[in-house]
């Protein structure tokens, strides 16, 4: 099997480490092959580096001068926040009028990452249109359109792959329609008839959630316990070390509290939280307001940290940005970060990544008196709504496939928490339970919190939320109007989650919730 043959099996299969191995060694010793750099930028790109995939692309695209590895070059650079670059080279390959529909593809893909969710799917539909009998590609623009709530173009999409013959990716597709249109019989019919074949996490994941919104709960935590088994052996499987993020977080508890440095850093503020616990739908509602330029979970602090402090966990990142120098050097890293996202020059600019409470102390010493929220939500719905969410394993989302690794790392970071938290005035605890309830309220204490001023756009953030891409599990509920379905769910689970109850007891005691 030749070089690029080996390398596309490993991205097709979902091991781009493998290839970008094998791509390296063949580029050192030939550095003239266009094709190995293309597939070198994609394998960089399925690995979480832009910015080195954008360096393999520009390598591609000025040996070659070829359309296709100008648009690659544009999505690298889109996913590595490099908004200017990419819109120039979306411009340059536009202006060549492209026929290829794998070039349009790509540049939907720089359009997504732009956050321009309309002009990225009217590149997939020119994408079709150029490859009207590729069924991979009419299927790559239905799950968009699902995801941006383009719900009937992505039944019509499915129907008619589907009416060529039988298509397991497009009954996925439907799975999930039929879900989001409430269609919960016909669709966890379909699910089980597929995985009966074919055994698949995010099927079994949103399984897990059909069933939950059928009322069988114990059917439920089947189903999610068998798409986190999945999750688990995939991530153990690609060399991922489980216990890794509990030792750098147990490192860090033994860490002396402050102190932190006093003034104010304007124009950033911060939302944090455990996952699932309505740090997205905060950030969607903090995003309709016009003085306010929202980021959802892009690793700007960890990339600052990789770029000054190359090397460093989470405890020696802390002890270093003590410095006020490297604090310095860390906050200039991240603004220039933001700044090639081109935010608006006099927003706010809202840095949401929910696990940014593992570096709460980081921040305070990069970004002294900044603004920060800490989303807070009954233990026992985060931890049950975590587990029934299909997240990409990483050290942190492994923890969640599995209940009482997840229920341990939110004691890990909200015992750190509550030991920091008097030392930080500048920030303060929202309740999800209380935001649903009484938005406005909870919205005008944000707002004056941020210094931000009244405007009554954060009442409705539906419109906002319908417009941009949501790339988190909360896609579909945060583009709905607030609602308090969701608090309380645990106690169809009590039984289920009893393990893990003595692990959380303590924050449900701290956080004055009900214990039943």
């Amino acid at each position: 099997m030749t070089l690029h043959n080996t390398t596309l099996t490993n991205l097709s299969a979902g091991q781009p480490a493998a290839a970008l191995q094998l791509l390296t060694e063949h580029l050192e010793r030939d550095p003239s092959d266009v094709r190995a750099w293309e597939a070198a930028a994609h394998a960089l790109l399925a690995l979480g580096r832009p910015d080195e995939a954008a360096a393999a692309a520009a390598q591609a695209s000025r040996r070659s001068g070829a359309m296709e590895a100008r648009a690659l070059w544009a999505v690298a650079t889109a996913e590595a926040g490099q908004s200017t670059e990419s819109i120039d080279h979306i411009a340059t390959v536009l202006d060549q009028h492209p026929a290829d529909a794998g070039v349009w593809e790509l540049l939907a893909r720089a359009f997504e990452a732009l956050g321009e969710i309309e002009a990225g799917l009217e590149a997939r539909r020119e994408a079709v249109r150029r490859a009207p009998r590729v069924h991979a590609i009419a299927l790559r623009l239905a799950e968009r359109s699902e995801r941006a709530d383009h719900r009937d173009e992505a039944r019509a999409v499915v129907d008619q792959v589907l009416g060529s013959g039988p298509n397991t990716v497009a009954e996925r597709i439907l799975v999930r329609l039929d879900h989001h249109d409430g269609k919960l019989d016909e669709a966890a019919s379909r699910a089980r008839r597929i995985l009966a074949q074919v055994p698949h996490r995010a099927l079994w994941m949103e399984l897990a959630r059909i069933e939950a919104g059928r009322g069988r709960a114990a059917a439920a935590w089947d189903a999610a316990c068998r798409g986190n088994a999945l999750a688990l052996r995939s991530y153990v499987a690609d060399g991922g070390d489980l216990d890794s993020l509990p030792r750098a977080l147990a490192n860090r508890a033994a860490m002396p509290v402050g102190p932190f440095p006093s003034g104010k850093v304007d124009g950033a503020a911060f939302v944090v939280g455990f996952p699932r616990s309505g740090t997205t739908l905060l950030q969607q509602v903090l995003h309709s307001h016009p003085g306010i330029h929202t980021l959802e979970e892009l690793p700007l602090v960890d990339r600052a940290v990789d770029e000054v402090l190359p090397g460093s966990e989470l405890a020696s990142a802390q002890l270093a940005a003590a410095d006020p120098e490297t604090a310095t050097r860390l906050r200039e890293a991240w603004w220039r970060a933001v700044r090639r996202r081109n935010p608006p020059p006099d927003a706010l600019v809202v840095d949401k990544l929910p696990l940014n409470l593992l570096r709460v102390e980081l921040l305070a010493h990069m970004f002294p008196g900044a603004p920060m929220v800490v989303m807070v939500r009954d233990p026992r719905d985060v931890v049950l709504s975590a587990l029934f969410q299909d997240f990409e394993p990483n050290a942190a989302m492994a923890q969640f496939a599995d209940p009482m690794r997840c229920a341990q790392l939110y004691a890990a970071a909200f015992s750190r928490w509550m030991a920091v938290r008097s030392a930080m005035p500048q920030a303060i605890e929202v309740r999800y339970e209380t935001m649903v309830a009484d938005p406005e309220s909870t919205m005008r204490r944000v707002l004056t919190h941020l210094g931000v001023p009244w405007n009554d756009t954060v009442l409705n953030h539906v419109p906002t939320a319908r417009q941009v891409g949501i790339d988190t599990p909360s896609y579909r509920n945060v583009r709905e109007p607030m609602y308090t379905r969701s608090i309380g769910r645990w106690r169809a689970y009590a039984d289920l989650l009893a393990p893990v109850m003595p692990v959380l007891a303590p924050f449900v005691e701290a956080f004055g919730y009900p214990t039943r």
